[in-house]
């Protein structure tokens, strides 16, 4: 519920890394545990390889727009989203597309659904969505070509071994997004293909990987979640 961006450039994943960033200085943080979830991970991955200097330990959960593709060919995401409501406007897809992403229908109690609804009718909610499609509408591949740019140098980046900080990945087995449709099992390569990138010049990069759960493992499981998490930080702060 904070103000929208008042540059266009804000839109991409470069300008969004800027967002947190500017929050910890102002917020006089120091170094923090950084936490980040799906696209959330993939602004915090951004984050923390241009400031690594502020970052204790970064946590990635699920697969994210920073992490490599699933496969050759649609996900299982891709195969669900294609059978729901075709107006991507409607609340109908939104909760469809949540859905897609959910493990069992649980996942997303009315209580949820009724915030999210609330949360996507705000007036700033409303006019962002216009802003960018009219960016969108007058400039094609925006902001698409613009965020491949930006991850290709991050994966460069990455390769090189600026990341030192200790690096967890959290991801759970039936994860549509991470699950080629050609597939009967969810092979995890977008995970894996990030873990390799990330793990090849740094030996403190582990991966938990949780069963009966979707793109929201930390909904599904919370109890299991939150324990593995501070454990991981509680183990890494008391080895600096």
């Amino acid at each position: 519920m904070t103000g929208n961006p008042r540059d266009d450039a804000d839109f991409t994943d470069q300008g969004a890394a800027k967002h947190p960033y500017q929050f910890i200085q102002t917020s006089q943080l120091g170094q923090v545990h950084l936490v980040g979830h799906s696209s959330g991970g993939g602004i915090s991955f951004y984050m923390a390889l241009e400031h690594t200097e502020i970052v204790k330990t970064l946590t990635v959960l699920s697969a994210g727009p920073q992490m490599p593709p699933a496969g050759e060919g649609p996900t299982q995401f891709d195969a669900i989203l294609a059978k729901c409501p075709p107006d991507p406007a409607s609340y109908e897809h939104r909760k469809c597309w949540l859905l897609a992403l959910a493990h069992t229908e649980e996942t997303f109690p009315p209580a949820y659904a009724a915030a999210d609804e609330y949360m996507g009718n705000l007036r700033k909610a409303v006019e962002t969505r216009r802003r960018m499609d009219a960016m969108r509408a007058a400039r094609p591949g925006w902001p698409d070509q613009e965020n491949d740019a930006y991850r290709e140098q991050a994966w460069e980046k990455a390769r090189s071994g600026v990341l030192q900080m200790p690096i967890l990945l959290f991801t759970a087995k039936q994860d549509t997004l991470s699950w080629d449709a050609a597939e009967p099992h969810a092979m995890m390569r977008r995970e894996l293909g990030f873990f390799d990138i990330v793990g090849t010049k740094n030996p403190r990069v582990s991966m938990i990987v949780i069963n009966e759960a979707g793109h929201f493992p930390y909904r599904e499981h919370p109890e299991e979640f939150n324990a593995d998490l501070m454990q991981f930080i509680d183990f890494e702060s008391g080895h600096r």
